[in-house]
């Protein structure tokens, strides 16, 4: 291990990734999928929102989680003259940092107020606590 100070730079660094919503949703995405591999172009594809395409803000946000260590490279792919990336989870995507994002996903669900949305929220709550391998009691 580090020093205490390249230790803190390094959780500091990690909380900083993990702190955009779009980084959160692709760990958890890669996680409930086994941990990979998935590539920047096949999540943007199938997350995109009506006709936008973003890649290379996806590609980005894939970019980041990887210089953190959260996300390693798992392999490549020749497609028309191109090369797609595949990535897959990295041994830092602890258990503990999954409860996190999975913590963090169930305030960002009840931060807006749950009023006439409370099936809906209560059920995503259920998928999320299902996805982090506990037991529902």
């Amino acid at each position: 291990m580090g020093s205490p100070r390249n230790d803190q730079e390094a959780i500091a660094a990690l909380y900083k990734a993990t702190s955009h919503r779009t980084r959160r949703h692709i760990l958890l995405v890669m996680e409930e999928e086994g941990g990979g591999p998935l590539a920047p172009a096949d999540y943007e594809r199938r997350f995109r929102v009506g006709d936008e395409k973003k890649l290379s803000l996806v590609s980005y946000h894939f970019k980041v989680l990887k210089d953190v260590g959260l996300i390693e490279l798992a392999g490549t792919e020749r497609i028309r003259g191109s090369v797609k990336n595949l990535f897959r989870l990295s041994p830092a995507f602890t258990p503990e940092l999954r409860d996190s994002l999975a913590l963090d996903k169930i305030a960002e669900l009840l931060g807006g107020g749950v009023g006439d949305r409370a099936e809906e929220v209560v059920k995503a709550i259920i998928d999320i606590v299902v996805a982090t391998g506990r037991p529902m009691r």
